[in-house]
């Protein structure tokens, strides 16, 4: 029953600092998403590090760079969205790929 109202006390807490700061649904979600952004640049600069790391060691195979710049690059797409002109080209592409397809 206290962890009940512990909860309770926590989210009226949180509720009154966002009312506070006119913080609003739209605010929270762009906030969110700068997050995952900031994960993923992360997740970049820790696989860079690792090819560093492994090219000054002499350690790293080509294949292995292949797939950590492989991993990178669709981090990159994630983050940063293509052009509209990029989405149309790559649509044109799709759809002319499943023509042959098919």
């Amino acid at each position: 029953m206290e962890n009940i109202k512990k909860k309770k006390n926590n989210l009226d807490a949180i509720i009154k600092v966002l009312e506070t700061y006119n913080i609003n649904a739209n605010d929270l979600k762009k906030l969110n998403e700068l997050q995952i952004i900031k994960q993923k640049n992360l997740d970049i600069i820790k696989l860079l590090t690792k090819l560093e790391s492994g090219f000054k060691s002499k350690k790293i195979k080509f294949v292995t760079a292949e797939e950590t710049q492989e991993k990178i690059l669709k981090i990159l797409n994630d983050i940063v969205p293509a052009t509209k002109k990029n989405n149309k080209k790559n649509k044109e592409q799709q759809n002319l790929e499943n023509n042959i397809n098919s």
